[in-house]
């Protein structure tokens, strides 16, 4: 605990850097002619997905819960969607992009190349920005006849999807880009 006098703040000795959970850490910059190099607590927050093409040109694919709009039910989201999360502190993308797409589909793999970045802004519910990376990977047994397992606490379904199928039935504009600039697969070509 700190004591600070009432209406005063934190001791003018230290600065607020950041506070989570019981945690307050507090700071001084030692070299007043100089400006001050702390960075601030990171406002940045890290996600990776999947992208997994197996022997037969199929695309791995999940659905997630959302909840029901005016219900507590859950029902599965609409949209397919590459396997994908959050990284945990200490986590590389590639590492993240892996265990995420086991975690949600029994797939395992390994990662082969970074396939783009994105970066968004004030997302909901606490404002923080996003970086989302989307990886390269590929099943380690090649992933033909592998059939996925579905994590029934975040997926409502998963399966494999023919490329040409999906880039004409489906309507993500990332996943999209990627069969399109990376696969050479575009809307209207023969599955």
């Amino acid at each position: 605990r700190i004591r600070t006098d009432p209406g005063r703040g934190p001791p003018r000795a230290a600065r607020r850097h950041h506070a989570e959970g019981h945690e307050l850490v507090l700071y001084k910059w030692l070299s007043p002619e100089l400006e001050d190099k702390v960075p601030p607590w990171g406002n940045t927050q890290v996600g990776c997905a999947g992208f997994v093409v197996n022997e037969r040109g199929e695309l791995l694919v999940v659905k997630e819960w959302r909840n029901a709009p005016s219900s507590r039910r859950r029902v599965p989201s609409e949209q397919w969607k590459l396997p994908g999360g959050m990284a945990d502190p200490g986590e590389s993308f590639f590492e993240c992009a892996a265990r995420e797409t086991f975690e949600e589909t029994g797939v395992a793999c390994r990662p082969v190349s970074v396939l783009g970045l994105w970066h968004r802004h004030g997302l909901a519910p606490w404002g923080k920005s996003d970086v989302y990376c989307v990886v390269r990977l590929e099943p380690v047994d090649g992933g033909a006849g592998l059939e996925p397992r579905v994590d029934p606490d975040e997926i409502s379904a998963c399966r494999w999807y023919d490329v040409g199928a999906f880039q004409n039935d489906q309507d993500h504009p990332l996943i999209r880009k990627v069969l399109s600039e990376v696969y050479g697969v575009r809307p209207g070509d023969a599955t």
